[in-house]
């Protein structure tokens, strides 16, 4: 079957069986007691490798997306996976390393764990946790006002460019209507009349003049010459 032939139904079934067989490469570790060292590091590059893949690769191709279309968020994510998972690896052979994956696991399952930690690890660091809590919130608050600015002036712009659009269009139908007032009257055999059309419809016109000799034809040509048309 080719991909062109292939359904819905179809493509989810190929979904369910490559998820499935992801799950088997990097099963969930499981419950703290069930963590191994290896098991928690295995979970965690295989899905880093997945982000490469996803979000880092494309970007090599020829036909790549552009740079800055890059998703930095999963960029960071998969660099968080990279390296917790190097450092567990790290870690084996030490004594430290069944302790530390466990702790791991449990902080992922019981997820508000996750917060002491990073209050306890800034800590030790030297960092003030409360101090990087308000300067994101704060940031956070910036981004949303930022955010309601931007889709206001790409409301604005829209706006601007529906109006824009038209007065194009009543620009253009009065163009060609007059043409075809003029085109009217040339085949009546009264060319003042068309020419009397024509000069209404070119009231402030600033484009390039007639040189007084040539053809209509002839300015057409040397006109759309000198202005790349």
């Amino acid at each position: 079957m080719s991909s062109t032939d292939e359904t819905g139904a179809d493509r989810a079934g190929r979904l369910k069986q490559i998820n499935a067989r992801i799950a088997d490469i990097a099963p969930w570790p499981g419950f703290s007691d069930e963590a191994t060292p290896e098991s928690v590091a295995r979970w965690l590059l295989v899905h880093a490798q997945r982000e490469w893949v996803a979000h880092i690769i494309p970007l090599t191709m020829p036909d790549g997306p552009d740079p800055s279309t890059l998703d930095v968020a999963a960029v960071a994510k998969m660099n968080a996976q990279f390296a917790a998972g190097h450092a567990l690896l790290a870690l084996i052979g030490t004594g430290r390393e069944a302790q530390v994956a466990r702790e791991i696991v449990r902080a992922w399952n019981g997820g508000g764990e996750v917060g002491p930690w990073l209050w306890e690890h800034l800590r030790i660091l030297l960092v003030d946790a409360d101090e990087v809590t308000r300067l994101e919130q704060a940031r956070m608050a910036l981004d949303e006002t930022a955010g309601d600015g931007e889709a206001a002036r790409l409301t604005a712009d829209l706006a601007s460019a529906r109006e824009l659009i038209r007065r194009l269009e009543r620009i253009t139908t009065t163009w060609t209507r007059g043409m075809y007032a003029a085109r009217i009257d040339c085949r009546r055999g009264d060319p003042a009349a068309a020419a009397a059309i024509m000069s209404e419809g070119l009231d402030g016109y600033d484009g390039p003049e007639w040189d007084g000799t040539e053809t209509g034809a002839q300015w057409w040509e040397r006109t759309k010459a000198e202005e790349g048309l």
